[in-house]
């Protein structure tokens, strides 16, 4: 190996261990405790397009009460649960048998990129407020109101909640 090309390999192997001894004098960010996410544990997935839009009312209800009370920390399980939520859209419009699998995906993204501008402001990103997003959410949502079939939504599937009166504060 000649002069220049050991100087070279000096210079990697000295980065790369200068990299390592970074990492392991700053170390990775540790999960949360698991008593903080105990109700996050709880979250389901939706599997069907009526319930996303109903758990995306819900948890988009949620995080807008914690942006407009000033306390974006209330809502960051919601936040995290509501991009899961998202991330099914495209395929669970797909089995409802949406066919226009691109304005799907456009309305996954557009609900993606508001609430990620959200999430943005509990890791030290800009400052958002919910009237900042709440145009983007609310077209994105009632096109997904308009994939659903008459009557479907929020009676459409059993909530496991005896007491839950599925009549209230809804529309007749």
């Amino acid at each position: 190996m000649n002069k220049p090309q050991a100087n070279n390999l000096e210079r990697v192997v000295s980065s790369a261990v200068a990299a390592l001894v970074a990492m392991a004098l700053t170390g990775c960010p540790s999960p949360p405790p698991a008593e903080e996410h105990a109700d996050h544990a709880e979250f389901k997935v939706p599997t069907t397009l009526a319930e996303a839009h109903e758990q995306l009312e819900h948890m988009g209800a949620d995080i807008k009460a914690a942006f407009d009370a000033d306390k974006p920390g209330d809502a960051h399980d919601a936040l995290h649960d509501i991009g899961s939520v998202i991330k099914a859209l495209p395929a669970l419009a797909e089995k409802a048998g949406v066919e226009a699998a691109d304005e799907a995906k456009a309305v996954a993204d557009d609900l993606m990129d508001g609430f990620s501008k959200l999430d943005g402001v509990l890791h030290g990103g800009d400052k958002v407020a919910w009237s900042d997003i709440s145009e983007k959410v609310d077209v994105a949502m009632a096109k997904i109101a308009s994939w659903l079939p008459e009557g479907a939504g929020h009676e459409a599937h059993d909530h496991g909640d005896e007491d839950h009166d599925e009549e209230a504060g809804h529309d007749r």
